[in-house]
């Protein structure tokens, strides 16, 4: 019965628990070490490199995106996070090439190419992928800056995420 403490999604699990208790150093800390102990969880690279940020780090933030867009190109999930995170940050080059390996994980799986979806979001929120539902949200504003649900989708993720500074911002978007 005992955990071992090398186990990574254990580390994982911390992170998270440590995020939601607003302890970003210690969640950062638990994240990078669940990266070490399991680099092919994509979602703790992920993770961590969401509280790195939130940390004001963007040198490593970005390190370790740009690490998992090396090691993990097959990777919807990498692909969507990489794309949700340089959508954020107005990186045009990064979401290219995160929109380009979409579309070939698209292609080869002989899937539709993902198009923007109020459906698709409501689903991603509904399931807790606030990632997809922002990622959407922001896609539907691309496609149509007055969409109601856009936006109602866009201010009820930063409200889970207690992004009161994107809250905000969406808020004066609107108006």
């Amino acid at each position: 019965g005992r955990v071992s403490p090398d186990y990574g999604p254990l580390w994982f699990e911390l992170a998270q628990c440590r995020k939601s208790r607003a302890d970003l150093p210690g969640a950062l800390g638990a994240a990078l070490e669940a990266v070490r102990l399991d680099p092919e969880r994509h979602e703790a690279s992920l993770l961590a490199a969401e509280l790195a940020e939130q940390r004001g780090d963007r040198a490593l933030a970005w390190q370790l995106r740009d690490g998992l867009a090396t090691h993990a190109p097959g990777s919807l999930v990498a692909q969507r996070g990489l794309l949700a995170a340089a959508e954020r940050n107005h990186d045009d080059a990064r979401a290219s090439r995160a929109r380009a390996a979409l579309g070939e994980l698209s292609a080869r799986t002989g899937s539709a190419p993902a198009t923007p979806s109020t459906a698709r979001a409501v689903a991603a929120l509904q399931r807790g992928d606030l990632t997809l539902a922002k990622l959407e949200a922001t896609r539907l504003f691309g496609a149509d800056p007055s969409n109601g649900d856009a936006l109602l989708i866009a201010l009820t993720v930063a409200d889970l995420e207690q992004d009161h500074a994107g809250f905000e911002a969406l808020l004066a978007r609107s108006s």
